[in-house]
């Protein structure tokens, strides 16, 4: 799942609006916006900071949508080698 998706779908199910996200991570209603539209990407210190007011895990909300795993690639790849 997208980063925006996950901001919008924890915010929401925290029932927290634009205003009170960004009041708890000590930035701008906007900047808030933007990067919960996609439009921004927050510094670490920012992303922490959003991932306290959501109370959950920095890792949770910015670091695990669609990163693939590596050794699964490899995996994959060398089946379909063995397979020719």
């Amino acid at each position: 799942m997208a980063v925006n998706m996950q901001l919008s779908q924890r915010r929401q199910k925290l029932s927290l609006t634009h205003d009170e996200v960004a009041s708890l991570a000590n930035i701008s209603r906007a900047y808030y916006t933007n990067i919960e539209a996609g439009r921004k990407t927050p510094s670490m210190r920012v992303a922490k900071r959003i991932a306290d007011a959501l109370k959950t895990d920095v890792n949770q909300i910015f670091f695990a949508s669609n990163v693939p795993n590596r050794n699964e690639e490899d995996r994959a790849i060398n089946r379909t080698h063995v397979a020719l």
